[in-house]
């Protein structure tokens, strides 16, 4: 391999042909220098001094296609991270999606959240899955009825089970669940 002088790009054997000005010059495919460095990276580290500095790289050519390519980067950076920061809010963002698009889910976890802020010691609230024989959910759009249970404990550590009824509203100019009612009653009352 060889390593333009000028700009140090390395070369493997694709060299431009200046057989029209000289029969045996070759250039460089990326400046046209006609000069190249030997192949050795041990011979490179050891004159460093004399790859890194001189006229060569005090070019004002060289200087200019060095801040065009830097340029470049920065451009290219840029639009990567515009890009990283649109997906981000478009994918994982606040959501303002109407409960069309979300469904009881939404609506479940909504009331999930507001149970959770009602109990006494919420880090220990276990709730039933959304899809689970003890969740009903009824679809009354924009307003939501969501009955099922939680497990937590109360002030004394008891693990107590309390049925809920909890009903939503999906406030479309707020972009969130606003609480109607929540109705709270031990596992062992009557329906």
């Amino acid at each position: 391999m060889k390593y333009c002088q000028r700009c140090d790009y390395p070369h493997s054997g694709h060299l431009l042909s200046l057989k029209a000005f000289s029969h045996s010059a070759q250039a460089c495919i990326k400046c046209g220098c006609s000069e190249f460095l030997p192949t050795s990276k041990h011979w490179r580290a050891a004159n460093l001094a004399t790859t890194t500095s001189g006229p060569a790289r005090d070019d004002p050519a060289v200087l200019q296609s060095v801040a065009v390519e830097m340029l470049r980067f920065l451009i290219f950076l840029a639009a990567l991270v515009g890009i990283g920061y649109l997906a981000y809010w478009s994918l994982l963002g606040p959501t303002h999606k109407p409960p069309d698009a979300l469904g009881g889910q939404a609506a479940y976890s909504a009331c999930v959240q507001f149970v959770t802020d009602s109990l006494d010691t919420p880090a220990t609230a276990v709730f039933p899955s959304r899809f689970g024989s003890d969740t009903q959910i009824l679809d009354l759009r924009p307003v939501y009825h969501v009955a099922s249970y939680v497990d937590a404990q109360n002030k004394f550590g008891a693990t107590i089970r309390t049925r809920f009824t909890c009903v939503v509203s999906w406030s479309a100019q707020q972009g969130r669940w606003s609480l109607v009612d929540l109705k709270t009653s031990p596992w062992n009352e009557l329906r």
